[in-house]
């Protein structure tokens, strides 16, 4: 027979009153309710949503569990703590609730000040019939556990609420609990990294020409890669986020090795940290994950060739047989740079989400890099998934209208933007203001096909706004006000080439934007072969004029270089050069460029360079505005 209630007192630098109660006495005096609470069958519970709390002691430093069963989806139930209470659902506290969502369970920790709920962290579980949770505080840092009583969920740092009432929480939930207790024994548990990450503002990167960031690594290409992120720097991003996959490493050995550090390199070069992804278990279309030859993009179908990784038959069915060389793949890659400041932290695995093989994976993953000895963090998705148990910082994405989970500096949001449900203007305002740093998904608007959103149909029409990406392959941003929001007061103190694009040989004015430089491969399929779909220019037929300022260091003769697939013009104060042409110019002399390029058809690009005194033949960049 279950003991009714049992109250002792444990010293721990003050006295704690520590309690159990199983509720097989049915008597609640020794709490205080608020909404229709009951004891049924031996076990508290509430039909219909309200608060109870404990009113013989408050707590700041404890151990407080109990078993818990919600029988209904959509809603919440769980323990409260730290709490001040008022009324039914009026109080300040932090709330540990379990979320019934389809096949799994969603466990949170809210930080409530009256009707202000605010998620800090939150992680996917695999349910069972009743769960057992336990909550552990000591001064800033609250751990959560589910059913397994060793290993937490849930690792947070918060200063907001530092004692008060335990108690029990039920929103419109039919729910029982069971087997309250709270000790003021608090075991030794690892703190969860403690950092400042609200400077960050990157992107994932595939680049342009790649259907899948696999493709981008297989392909290497140097200079389309230091081409595009260098827009990143100019724009104002300062992380990149790149996918890496297994079987790059079990193809190629030292060569993807050497093309990861001269991914490096170029980041480093161009003032970017890079956090590399080692698995992607759940997300990709691209069944099974393969390398060359790659498909073509699907036309109208969102990120239609995205490989899992390691993908779905290895990680469910032969994983045994795999896992070895799994383990290889993530070594080489972390012993080579395991304490490289080029790596911000390591993702261990994005969005781990379906069953105990995505869970697994993580979790061998996250314990594989540990092994090296690496400095770095590691991270794997929160916010719905099953990373934070194996991170040693939450990281969540966030594609609803707010800006997600609101822990603070030391959270990040790891993948963010989705058009028009999120206006990157609010979504930025939104982050700093919650001191929150944030990765977009992504940088390069190209063959990826992530312009188009989620859920779209084959062959469907371009879309007016981009569902993701910043940067299109020419080096004009989709919006210039997100990219002057992006990079802040220095945008307009940048050098850009001011351009104009048309249908027709400068028929219709269709876009007015900026771009770094004149430098682009645009290729001919749908869509990408258009310099930007989403304004209605064509892939064949259309005019592209930009006009620029600059000078010269040094008197002397400059000669500037146009090639494209149709001859441009160049015109240098007013003065139209013929290809290859020189043109005498004085050192500090402002000078003005202009460019016309017409498209026909067939692949369309355009690169402009230039040499002169102590100028080896590069690529041309404004150096003064426009």
């Amino acid at each position: 027979m279950k003991q009714f209630l049992s109250i002792s007192l444990i010293v721990m630098n003050s006295f704690i009153a520590s309690f159990s109660d199983n509720f097989d006495n049915g008597n609640l005096s020794k709490w205080q309710a608020f909404g229709n609470w009951s004891v049924e069958n031996g076990q508290l519970t509430n039909p219909t949503g309200g608060n109870i709390f404990y009113k013989e002691a408050t707590y700041s430093d404890f151990t407080y569990e109990a078993d818990i069963s919600v029988s209904e989806k959509e809603e919440k139930a769980g323990l409260l703590f730290r709490a001040t209470k008022d009324d039914a659902l009026d109080f300040k506290g932090y709330f540990v609730d379990l979320h019934l969502v389809p096949g799994r369970i969603r466990v949170e920790i809210r930080k409530v000040d009256h009707y202000d709920y605010k998620v800090l962290s939150d992680a996917e579980v695999i349910p069972g019939k009743s769960s057992h949770i336990k909550v552990v505080c000591k001064g800033p840092y609250i751990w959560v556990f589910f059913d397994d009583m060793t290993t937490p969920i849930l690792c947070e740092y918060d200063t907001t609420f530092t004692s008060g009432a335990v108690g029990f929480r039920s929103e419109k939930a039919h729910t029982y609990f069971d087997n309250a207790k709270v000790s003021g024994e608090v075991p030794s548990l690892p703190t969860p990294l403690v950092k400042d990450w609200s400077y960050i503002r990157g992107a994932v990167y595939t680049s342009s020409n790649a259907v899948n960031a696999t493709q981008t690594m297989e392909e290497f290409n140097p200079a389309l890669i230091n081409r595009e992120l260098s827009y990143a720097k100019t724009y104002g991003f300062n992380t990149i986020a790149i996918y890496l996959h297994w079987l790059l490493w079990d193809q190629y050995h030292d060569q993807f090795l050497q093309n990861f550090e001269q991914f490096l390199s170029i980041a480093d070069k161009n003032g970017l940290k890079v956090t590399p992804i080692l698995f992607d278990p759940d997300c990709g279309t691209s069944t099974p994950a393969h390398l060359a030859p790659y498909d073509l993009p699907t036309p109208g179908i969102h990120n239609s060739q995205m490989n899992r990784n390691p993908g779905e038959d290895i990680k469910v069915n032969h994983y045994d047989a795999y896992s070895h060389t799994l383990k290889a793949y993530t070594l080489a890659v972390v012993n080579a740079h395991k304490n490289d400041p080029r790596i911000i932290f390591w993702q261990a695995c994005n969005e781990p989400l379906k069953g105990e093989s995505s869970d697994r994976l993580t979790k061998d993953a996250s314990e594989w890099i540990r092994s090296t000895g690496t400095k770095i963090p590691v991270t794997s998705t929160g916010s719905g998934f099953f990373g934070p148990k194996y991170s040693d910082f939450y990281t969540f994405h966030m594609y609803g209208a707010d800006s997600g989970d609101d822990g603070g500096p030391e959270h990040l949001c790891t993948e963010c933007l989705n058009r028009p449900a999120q206006n990157f203007l609010e979504l930025a305002d939104n982050f700093e203001a919650k001191k929150t740093g944030f990765i977009i998904w992504d940088l390069m608007i190209g063959r990826d096909n992530c312009r188009f959103p989620w859920g779209s149909p084959l062959n469907a029409a371009e879309p007016a706004i981009p569902f993701h990406g910043f940067i299109y392959p020419d080096g004009h941003p989709w919006s210039v006000a997100e990219a002057r929001r992006l990079k802040g007061n220095s945008f307009d103190k940048t050098p850009f080439f001011r351009v104009e694009y048309y249908t027709g040989i400068f028929d219709e004015l269709k876009k007015v934007s900026v771009t770094p430089a004149i430098d682009f491969n645009l290729g001919n399929e749908p869509g990408t072969g258009s310099p930007d779909a989403s304004a209605g220019i064509p892939v064949d037929s259309f005019s592209i004029k930009w006009i620029g300022k600059f000078s010269t260091t040094e008197n002397g003769a400059y000669t500037f270089y146009a090639d494209g697939d149709t001859p441009a013009k160049v015109w240098v104060n007013n003065q139209l050069l013929e290809n290859n042409q020189a043109i005498p110019l004085k050192a500090g002399q402002n000078n003005i460029i202009r460019v016309e390029y017409i498209h026909y058809n067939g692949d369309s690009k355009l690169h402009l360079q230039w040499s002169g005194p102590h100028i080896n033949k590069q690529t041309f960049v404004p150096n003064k505005v426009i």
